[in-house]
């Protein structure tokens, strides 16, 4: 069958494929045409046949003949979304590239027709029913076409569901929701999908339990298909099924360590050969009461009988192998438990004891001077003995001397310090003895701190617990600390720049100032934060709240002048002022406005005055404006006269037009009238321009005149910085 198949794909020669090839192209089917030639060789070889491996529990696939795996439980199904022209996977085209082992043609392909146009391909190849365990290993060859232009996945999923074949459809996987294995999970060109056959191993691992299921190969392209981005040609060979063989489970040690009642006991059993984590327990007979074996393999607990158990541990592992061992652990009775704690101190003068310093409690204590389970001291020291018998029936016995012991003296008492001092201050009491002490006031360090007036006494209990007398009393006095004193000042602690206030305190004596003056008044006249403290009774008070002065400034005026003759702006430029008032000079009334504007009505120089005013005082600014141009006669005939810059640091630009032709003559006035420039223009007709350095003259206000023969005057005032 397998030489038919080979003789029939030799009948397609070279002109058989050109024509299909062109087929192809006019319909439009396909855009990839490399994928198209290889659609051609895949339907030339699907008659190829194979062979396969009979139904077992292990197996091994070579797809020699794709026809006989339905035979062996193999399932093959097309779940892409839409469906293409190829429905299913198909025999290997030995054209494309030859198979891993055996024929040319014996292996089983996948290509990018599973779906139309551009889909999702979900191409499922499922392996026979088989009942899975931890430890089973899959292996597999595949490969993909050598010129890696498109990209190819492959997934290897389980299916614990039995005999069922649920893929789901598209990118859904129905029953098989377990993934083994992602071949190039990201779709990537670059090798990561190999190109010539390459073995892939999948061991099995998770499982609770040996359970039957399937395993299947899903050929996985979105963007696939013949239009699509992703998706060309692979083909899978050579699958083999493993099932895992349960090796010889052995549990060491071979014996126990014997318990004892009453003991925590603890041993660790091991085992070999298991797979994964061994999961120990006790198969047959019993464990002494008391004790358990955890799945880890610990046998721990403390037994709460004697005797001698038989019993089996049984080990499991992940893949349900199994391994005994027979046990025989002994448990005896425990040492003697009694415990005795020392017994309390037994003073001269100390009362009947209650015998309670033996353990385990239930027992009974013997002795003189012991009655009912209580030992009178008066008799000296004596040796009791306590009897006890355990809940396993052993009987144990121990003995133990009381003593009995004389009283201490009493302790003194030593002061770190003197005994009267401050409210807020301490003096350090200490006893006579370092330890075991016993103060009034409860403490029972060696030193105390103490705070407060009153009378202090201390005892000390020796090491046998016998108390001494009460020391001799000290006596603490302690005085008050006089409150903080109240600072007063004489006024506004806002002081005008080149004042002062007064600061008073309300102790009339033992001030200390924060300036370190002792007086029960200060003068302060600038800034700042002060306060005062006093001693009385040699006890000093708390710092006074603090007074904090600030230093108001003197007003500064200033002011700037703009606009020109005969109408100007006042701008104050004052500092530390809460209020202005301007004096034009012309006897016209004060301006409070920061800026004013004002309008002369006469020629002449006129002194303009700011006040600038706060609560500490005043300040003046003066300055001179030369007012010209009342009863001049209008230049006739001259239009758009400009001077710029105005302000100007060293030239001034000077235009204007003259309607006829006229004799003229440029002047510059300065602000006393006086004339400092002159120039002849002489006949000047229409437009005329002309730039003059004034760099020379100081800063200040200036007119420009143009003068005509007839006495007409045009005038404007410029300001040189």
């Amino acid at each position: 069958m397998e030489a038919d198949g080979i003789h029939l794909l030799k009948k397609i020669n070279d002109n058989d494929l050109n024509l299909y090839l062109e087929t192809i192209k006019s319909s439009n089917i396909m855009k990839k045409m490399h994928k198209t030639a290889r659609a051609v060789l895949f339907a030339s070889g699907m008659l190829i046949l194979g062979a396969s491996q009979s139904f077992s529990q292990g197996f091994t696939e070579n797809f020699d003949d794709i026809n006989t795996l339905t035979g062996s439980g193999w399932v093959n199904t097309n779940a892409s979304s839409p469906l293409g022209s190829i429905t299913n996977w198909f025999q290997g085209n030995e054209t494309v590239f030859p198979a891993f082992n055996g024929a040319a043609n014996a292996y089983i392909g996948a290509n990018y027709n599973f779906t139309s146009g551009t889909g999702t391909i979900s191409g499922w190849l499922i392996s026979p029913q088989r009942t899975f365990r931890n430890g089973d290993v899959v292996t597999f060859y595949t490969r993909k076409t050598s010129a890696d232009d498109y990209a190819d996945r492959l997934e290897v999923r389980l299916s614990t569901a039995g005999a069922s074949t649920n893929v789901g459809t598209g990118t859904t996987v129905g029953d098989f929701t377990t993934n083994l294995l992602t071949i190039n999970p990201n779709l990537v060109l670059g090798g990561v999908y190999p190109t010539s056959w390459t073995q892939f191993t999948v061991t099995i691992s998770g499982l609770t339990a040996p359970t039957s299921g399937r395993i299947a190969f899903r050929y996985f392209v979105t963007n696939g298909g013949p239009t699509g981005a992703n998706s060309d040609y692979i083909g899978i060979d050579n699958v083999v099924y493993t099932p895992y063989v349960c090796p010889t489970l052995s549990i060491t040690p071979n014996s126990l360590p014997s318990a004892t009642a009453g003991v925590a006991y603890t041993q660790n059993l091991s085992q070999s050969g298991a797979l994964g984590t061994p999961a120990f327990a006790v198969s047959a007979g019993s464990l002494p009461s008391g004790m358990t074996l955890s799945t880890a393999g610990v046998l721990s607990g403390t037994p709460t009988e004697t005797g001698t158990f038989n019993f089996t541990v049984t080990v499991g592992d992940a893949s349900g192998c199994t391994g005994s061992a027979s046990y025989s652990l002994s448990v005896a009775c425990p040492a003697n438990p009694i415990s005795f704690s020392a017994f309390p101190s037994i003073c001269q003068s100390g009362s009947p004891v209650t015998l309670n310093q033996a353990t385990p409690a239930g027992g009974t204590y013997s002795g003189v001077n012991v009655n009912a389970g209580v030992f009178d001291p008066s008799a000296g020291s004596q040796s009791i003995t306590y009897d006890y018998t355990d809940g396993f029936g052993c009987a144990f016995n121990s003995s133990q001397t009381f003593t009995v012991n004389a009283n201490p003296a009493a302790p003194s008492i030593i002061a770190s310090g003197p005994t009267t001092f401050c409210e807020g201050d301490s003096v350090i009491l200490t006893s006579s003895y370092a330890t075991n002490n016993a103060w009034s006031g409860g403490e029972t360090a060696t030193s105390i701190t103490v705070y407060d007036a009153g009378f202090y006494t201390v005892t000390h209990t020796d090491a046998n617990n016998c108390s001494s007398p009460p020391s001799a009393a000290t006596t603490i006095i302690v005085n008050a600390v006089p409150a903080a004193p109240i600072i007063t000042p004489s006024g506004s602690t806002t002081i005008c720049e080149g004042t002062s206030i007064t600061l008073s305190s309300s102790a009339s004596s033992g001030n200390m100032w924060s300036t370190m003056e002792t007086t029960q008044t200060i003068t302060v006249s600038g800034a700042g934060t002060f306060s005062v403290s006093t001693t009385e009774n040699g006890c000093t008070s708390e710092t006074s709240t603090a007074v904090t002065t600030t230093v108001a400034p003197l007003p500064v005026a200033s002011f700037n002048v703009s606009g020109a003759s005969p109408s100007f702006t006042f701008t104050s430029t004052s500092t530390n002022a809460s209020g202005v008032s301007w004096n034009f000079g012309d006897g016209s009334p004060a301006n409070p406005n920061a800026t004013a504007t004002h309008a002369y009505t006469t020629n002449g120089t006129f002194t303009v005055t700011l006040t600038a005013t706060n609560s500490c005082g005043t300040d003046t600014e003066t300055e001179d404006v030369v007012v010209f141009g009342f009863n001049l006669n209008e230049l006739s005939g001259l239009e758009n006269l400009h001077i710029f810059p105005n302000p100007t640091n060293a030239l001034l630009n000077i235009t204007f037009e003259a309607d006829s032709p006229k004799e003229m003559v440029l002047k510059i006035v300065d602000g006393q009238g006086k004339t400092i420039f002159a120039e002849n223009l002489g006949t000047v007709a229409q437009e005329f321009s002309r730039t003059l350095d004034v760099n020379h003259l100081a800063s200040g206000v200036y007119l420009l005149s143009l003068e005509s023969a007839d006495g007409s005057k045009a005038v404007q005032r410029f300001v040189k910085r």
